[in-house]
């Protein structure tokens, strides 16, 4: 799922990665201070229920599309 995430066009609008050696807490040091603005810390997505969530999330945004069609 992290590789589907990664690879699509807009990861850098709503995704930020840091060097691996740096947690998300520590992160801005390198965005300038704006600590990735509103964008979400990737590694996070190495958190146990973060697939869940994500699929849970997909799944209610289909049931939305298909009321809407």
């Amino acid at each position: 799922m992290k590789d589907r995430v990664r690879a699509h066009p807009d990861f850098d609008h709503f995704f930020v990665q840091y060097p691996e050696d740096t947690t998300w807490m520590e992160a801005d040091l390198f965005d300038g201070g704006d600590g990735g603005g509103n964008r979400i810390p990737f590694e996070i997505m190495d958190m146990p229920d973060a697939e869940t969530i994500f699929k849970n999330h997909l799944n209610q945004m289909h049931a939305h599309q298909q009321i809407m069609e």
